[in-house]
């Protein structure tokens, strides 16, 4: 007799913000899926994600909670394109203009304006540093900036993606950074656009990081190098009252259910 395995349907769905993709859970579901992480962020058994976004949402007070996971299975504080994804998502289901993402025990607005999430990063802190005993070939004028996550921003006048791979796994791991930190290679081509790789800490190389582009013109702005509104690689970033928004197209990919056998 043939005796089927037990299985737990878990639902998701999938979202990509220019490149960077995510997998969004339910917080409900997350108990059963917590030990397939791994297994569900991979592209070619899984679904395959970026980072896999776990969701808790209050319709009440028009805020979603989110916990962020690599597709290592670290965790990261926050992700500006999984913000994005987020507001887009939520407030075009429940007819929102506003609404409030809580994740990593901070609050950030965002508000939805021609099918469009606007997401408030706050007012990142940032310091020139010297990262000791790594070769930066040819990048210069390394940036610290704290965005609610860590990111090192650098400058060059051609960015290479050889060394993206290298220098950002080196810098990722530096001793100077004990949580380890997010790497951004950036290439100011006019005071209004930034051409900008990142590598992302706990995920690799990406297409794309809504932190890192809000890192990335903080450094070059308090620089002096961009106006206080520029495209930092596709995403449209602005300083207003001490604080930088974020702007950008995303796009809902598909939904479905997730089977985990048990």
């Amino acid at each position: 007799m043939n005796v089927k395995n037990p299985q737990t349907k878990i639902p998701f769905f999938k979202m990509v913000a220019l490149g960077n993709d995510f997998i969004f859970l339910d917080k409900n579901y997350f108990f059963e899926a917590r030990n397939h992480v791994g297994l569900i962020c991979d592209r070619r058994l899984g679904v395959g994600c970026d980072q896999l976004i776990v969701y808790l949402e209050d319709k009440q007070k028009q805020a979603i909670y989110l916990d962020i996971i690599n597709n290592d299975g670290s965790r990261a504080e926050i992700c500006g394109n999984a913000f994005r994804c987020t507001g887009d998502y939520f407030c075009k289901k429940n007819s929102w203009q506003a609404m409030d993402i809580i994740a990593n025990n901070k609050t950030y607005s965002v508000e939805y304006k021609n099918n469009t999430s606007i997401v408030n990063m706050g007012k990142p802190l940032f310091k020139e540093i010297t990262i000791n005993g790594v070769d930066l070939k040819h990048y210069y004028n390394p940036i610290y900036v704290n965005v609610g996550n860590p990111h090192v921003v650098l400058q060059a006048e051609y960015i290479n993606k050889e060394d993206v791979l290298s220098l950002g796994k080196i810098i990722e791991n530096h001793k100077m950074f004990p949580k380890k930190t997010n790497v951004n290679f950036t290439k100011v081509i006019d005071k209004k656009t930034v051409e900008i790789q990142t590598w992302e800490r706990g995920i690799g190389y990406s297409e794309s990081c809504g932190s890192g582009a809000t890192a990335t013109f903080v450094a070059l702005f308090h620089s002096g190098l961009i106006l206080n509104e520029a495209k930092v690689g596709g995403l449209n970033v602005f300083l207003k009252n001490e604080e930088v928004s974020i702007v950008g197209a995303t796009l809902f990919v598909f939904d479905g259910i997730y089977a985990i056998n048990i």
